[in-house]
């Protein structure tokens, strides 16, 4: 499992950060999300954190500087 920040509101380019990998349980993966989102984030914040597959590739800035 991992954790990502990404988007809140479903942008086209969400530029998603990897905040943790290889966690083990996804109990614990939900713990370390909920504390995130409740310490970090809102409903009207820009971002949020969400648990994917350790399989999963973010999706990153698409466009270079």
């Amino acid at each position: 499992m991992k954790i990502v920040e990404t988007d809140n509101f479903g942008g086209d380019y969400p530029e998603e950060i990897l905040i943790a990998s290889n966690i083990e349980s996804k109990g614990y993966a939900k713990i370390m999300r909920d504390a995130l989102n409740r310490s970090l984030s809102s409903d009207q914040s820009p971002r949020f954190y969400k648990i994917v597959s350790d399989d999963y590739k973010l999706d990153v800035e698409r466009f270079e500087p």
